[in-house]
């Protein structure tokens, strides 16, 4: 049954305004709370996810030698001649053995992460400043462009890879603020400077121009493919294997998108992070164990190197255990925002069904 515009807005009006208060009020703390969780496990716990390494710690363990063990090791004397020169008191033979503890990773849980930043003094919302001063000023550099040419993409496009490459240092900023314990230092003494920034502008320009071709990519495959001369035949009149084929087409166009993002996009995205990471400045101290040289792969500039490191090597350095961890991290906090998404459709389903229940009565 279908409702006349002007019924609909005569029973909004009836609902009573408590009801219409509630209303708004349960959809902002809905907003705030899924930003809150997007913003604390999505950004700062994937972050840390994506640069730490875990830390190992050696254990030496010391014991006597039995005479009687066959697999004991030799006196360090050579004949009886020696032994009979030596003191008559000597040191027991000892064998000592090394063991190594892998420490479990502070991001392999989320509740112990966010408890590892509060032990610290950092704010789970770190970094949340320079995330909105980063939007303000991409949101300004790139609709210069669209006022200029107005539905135009490609310079659309152009503006996106300036205003990325331009606020590079910005990033940068925000990535070491979240990867490193707090400091005394104010927001604007923490930018890393122009020589150094220089070093990650090709990875960010490289990240940017990936990230704008995920629609370019499954557009392409589709002109590829010939979809558009396949739909030219109505679907009623095609034959089985006609609408066999055109289904396949359709979901080799949709997979190669998909295909792109997480093989290409998503990979790339993590490295520049790694890349980041690369160059924060000697006196930050991480606020998780990283391996600043990442492998020996980052060679500073007082040993003869150049001091950064390139997008494939820190993807190529983000072993297998560590991309685990991080989809975990993810799916952990897409989990959440679903039940949180349950529980505020229950309460906008009771809402609505009082709201009703009020508008009949009257």
């Amino acid at each position: 049954m279908l409702f006349k515009r002007e019924d609909v807005i005569e029973r909004v009006q009836a609902v009573p305004a408590g009801i219409q208060t509630a209303f708004v009020i349960l959809f902002m703390v809905y907003l705030l709370s899924t930003s809150i969780v997007q913003y604390v496990y999505g950004y700062i716990v994937a972050t840390l996810a994506m640069v730490e390494e875990p830390s190992s710690t050696a254990i030496l363990r010391t014991s006597p030698v039995d005479d009687n063990d066959p697999d004991a090791p030799l006196p360090p004397y050579s004949d009886k001649e020696e032994e009979q020169k030596a003191p008559l008191i000597q040191e027991p033979l000892v064998q000592q053995e090394v063991l190594l503890i892998k420490q479990k990773p502070i991001t392999a849980s989320l509740r112990g992460t966010v408890r590892h930043l509060k032990s610290r003094n950092a704010s789970p919302l770190r970094g949340l400043k320079e995330v909105v001063l980063y939007f303000v000023a991409f949101t300004l550099i790139t609709s210069v462009f669209n006022i200029v040419a107005p539905g135009n993409p490609l310079v659309q496009g152009f503006g996106v890879i300036i205003a990325v490459t331009g606020l590079t240092r910005l990033s940068m900023l925000w990535t070491h603020i979240v990867i490193s314990e707090p400091s005394q230092k104010r927001w604007t003494q923490r930018f890393v400077s122009r020589k150094v920034a220089k070093k990650a502008l090709l990875p960010t320009f490289a990240t940017a121009m990936f990230q704008l071709a995920t629609p370019i990519v499954p557009a392409f495959v589709y002109m590829a493919l010939n979809v558009d001369g396949s739909l030219r035949v109505p679907l009623d009149e095609m034959s089985p294997v006609q609408r066999s084929i055109l289904g396949l087409k359709t979901l080799v166009v949709a997979s190669s998108g998909l295909l792109y993002f997480l093989c290409i996009v998503v990979p790339s995205s993590i490295a520049l992070v790694r890349v980041y990471a690369a160059l924060l400045p000697e006196d930050e101290t991480p606020i998780v164990s990283f391996d600043r040289t990442f492998g020996g792969l980052v060679v500073p500039e007082s040993e003869g190197g150049n001091g950064k490191l390139m997008l494939l090597d820190a993807w190529q350095s983000f072993d297998w255990n560590a991309r685990v961890r991080l989809i975990k991290v993810w799916a952990k906090m897409t989990l959440i925002l679903a039940l949180i998404t349950v529980m505020f459709l229950f309460g906008f389903f009771s809402l609505a069904m009082v709201a009703v229940a009020s508008i009949n009565k009257n």
